[in-house]
């Protein structure tokens, strides 16, 4: 699973570049100060160079966390200066375009901060920030002209939505996060890392299913490792689940792209083939072969018994598992390191 760092990385380095861009069309169109305000035509070469070198810093990985707080800090005050500029230098003088920049950017600024600090320290943030705007429109009310008061409420209205919205669609991420989570460890083997019996089940469900349907058929591969007890009685638990591990990437890697694999337990694993019993057989003797030739790290050569059998119209899954597990036993009676068909 991607860490939250490696993902707020890739964020960085796709949404700096556009601030980049921004920051450069802003100094070639060279606006007139009077609509742009002081601050605009101060700051932005040094957003552009601070942009820059955070980018590189970020895709480099140096610093990240570092970086991470000195741009939080640095748009926090960029984010303040501008309200404070369109306010108090455009606003209060009756000039145009006074929330213009700062309405265009406000989403994006509440965004990072919700980025950098998560849920419940972004949003006090985020309206200890909203705060302090706020408080220059107050402090400059009686300087505001009558027809900025209506734009200037809905900014703040706006800024208040944006904080709320990021705060609770944080929440429902994290919650979708945990639920993805609790749906993918109920089936896949916790050991392993391939599918567990609960998805197997629900796999051979499926395909009876569709096979009685369309009348077509499908081939299960039941097996397990041989001697395995003498792994875990010889070099210990931990020796054996480390076999078990190096088992099931073994078979992940030889496995077909239609075929669908899991632990069914213990030392026992199944894998539903996508085809008739005699190709079955034919792919799981080549399996056998490949596992009695791997050199497992502890234990060394391994072998592996194998009951195989076919789907057939009508019965249940519980009856075609039952078939494969007597030829598993079969193959086993048998000397091992063999497989049987039923």
């Amino acid at each position: 699973m991607e860490s939250l760092d490696n993902l707020k990385r890739k964020i960085y380095l796709w949404i700096i570049p556009f601030i980049i861009l921004a920051l450069i069309i802003f100094s070639i169109v060279h606006p007139n100060p009077a609509a742009s305000g002081q601050f605009n035509e101060m700051v932005t070469p040094i957003l552009f160079w601070i942009m820059l070198v955070s980018w590189y810093m970020i895709f480099q990985n140096i610093f990240f966390r570092a970086i991470e707080y000195m741009n939080l800090a640095i748009i926090s005050l960029a984010h303040i200066a501008s309200v404070y500029d369109s306010i108090y230098h455009l606003m209060a003088m009756g000039k145009p375009g006074a929330l213009g920049i700062s309405v265009i950017w406000t989403p994006l600024v509440f965004i990072l901060f919700f980025l950098t600090l998560q849920s419940k320290l972004g949003l006090i943030y985020s309206l200890i920030i909203f705060a302090v705007t706020l408080g220059f429109s107050m402090f400059n009310l009686n300087h505001i002209p009558a027809y900025y008061l209506l734009p200037l409420v809905q900014y703040y209205i706006a800024n208040i939505v944006y904080i709320v919205i990021l705060f609770f669609f944080q929440k429902v991420f994290k919650m979708h996060g945990e639920m993805e989570l609790l749906k993918r460890n109920a089936s896949v083997d916790a050991l392993t890392g391939i599918a567990n019996r609960s998805q197997i089940d629900l796999w051979l469900d499926e395909h009876a299913e569709k096979a009685t349907r369309l009348g077509t058929s499908f081939s299960i591969i039941f097996f397990d490792i041989d001697h395995f007890k003498m792994v875990n009685d010889e070099f210990g638990h931990k020796a054996g689940d480390n076999v078990l591990k190096e088992f099931a990437q073994l078979i992940k890697e030889f496995l077909p792209n239609t075929g669908f694999f899991g632990r069914w337990g213990g030392e026992e694993f199944l894998i539903i083939f996508n085809g008739p019993l005699e190709k079955a057989a034919e792919w799981a003797e080549g399996l056998r072969k490949e596992i009695s030739r791997y050199q497992f790290t502890v234990g060394g050569i391994q072998t592996a018994s194998f009951g195989v059998t076919d789907f057939h119209p009508g019965e249940t899954t519980d009856s075609m598992l039952g078939r494969a597990d007597m030829g598993l036993y079969e193959s086993k009676n048998h000397g091992r390191n063999q497989i049987t068909l039923v």
